[in-house]
């Protein structure tokens, strides 16, 4: 995986889910850099970022994003999904990002908290 400001390619296959603080620290680093930088363990765990692909549950939250997507280009209607950690809304926010014609936002208190997927104005006009 390549930062996009290196040459990375603008792909799901490229996307590192990060929490934002991890993400802003990172900047344009790689994940080999970012993990060496710190020299420590992440709070909640550095096993994602140090894996060549995706965890299955980044690939089961990239598929869920993609699936809504394809709906919500087909009929313009918002589409919610299930509640998720923190974590999880911003593999899927970052996975939206990914996908023309859409937008995300997170919507709801506590353990209802979730992702929308919905029509992205910018393209729908």
């Amino acid at each position: 995986m390549l930062p996009l400001a290196r040459g990375g390619a603008n792909s799901l296959d490229n996307l590192v889910p990060a929490c934002p603080r991890c993400n802003g620290r990172k900047a344009t680093r790689t994940v080999a850099e970012y993990v060496a930088m710190i020299g420590r363990e992440h709070p909640w765990g550095l096993d994602y970022l140090t894996q060549e692909q995706p965890n299955e549950e980044w690939r089961r939250i990239a598929q869920l994003v993609r699936e809504s997507g394809a709906l919500v280009v087909k009929s313009g209607q918002d589409k919610h999904l299930p509640p998720m950690g923190s974590l999880e809304r911003r593999t899927a926010h970052m996975a939206a990002k990914a996908f023309v014609g859409v937008e995300s936002h997170s919507e709801g208190q506590k353990r209802k908290r979730h992702v929308v997927i919905g029509p992205d104005p910018a393209k729908w006009h």
